[in-house]
């Protein structure tokens, strides 16, 4: 990447209700900004107060636990995102990336443990669905998964 491009960290929540993913979001916001080479944006809904520049906050709006974010897609385009890092998946945030990717943009994924058998069960029939209209083709196409751990590598394959 040249110097100063411009990451867009997507993530359903920025708040601390959002437990493990706040700190994962806040710690990689602070880190590439403090590199000084890049440019990190976040994007997704805000319950707490901000923890970094750059925070974008979204309305969101859930139905059967989708959690729309009002202006995502329209909010990577005009703050002229090169690379988007998905946080999780099986959301409405997760369905953006995939139309961002669409359109020509990178996409990282982190699952952040949401491929865990124990986790697929949870709402087995929801995750079906999702998955077949866009969250397989999502990970399927995507320019990197970035597991965070050796098991979550398996639960990829």
């Amino acid at each position: 990447m040249n110097q100063h491009n411009k990451i867009g960290l997507v993530v359903s929540s920025l708040g601390k209700s959002a437990a493990g993913m706040y700190h994962v979001i806040s710690h990689i916001q602070n880190g590439l900004n403090a590199s000084g080479r890049f440019d990190v944006h976040s994007f997704g809904a805000k319950v707490e107060p901000a923890y970094a520049p750059n925070l974008h906050p979204l309305r969101k709006f859930k139905l059967f636990g989708f959690g729309y974010l009002f202006g995502l897609i329209p909010s990577l385009e005009r703050f002229q995102i090169d690379l988007i890092h998905v946080h999780g998946l099986w959301m409405y945030h997760s369905w953006a990336a995939s139309q961002m990717r669409r359109k020509g943009y990178p996409v990282i994924i982190s699952p952040h443990g949401m491929l865990d058998p124990w986790a697929l069960k949870r709402s087995f029939w929801k995750k079906k669905i999702v998955s077949w209209l866009f969250e397989h083709s999502n990970l399927k196409n995507a320019s990197c998964i970035h597991a965070l751990t050796s098991k979550e590598v398996e639960e990829i394959r």
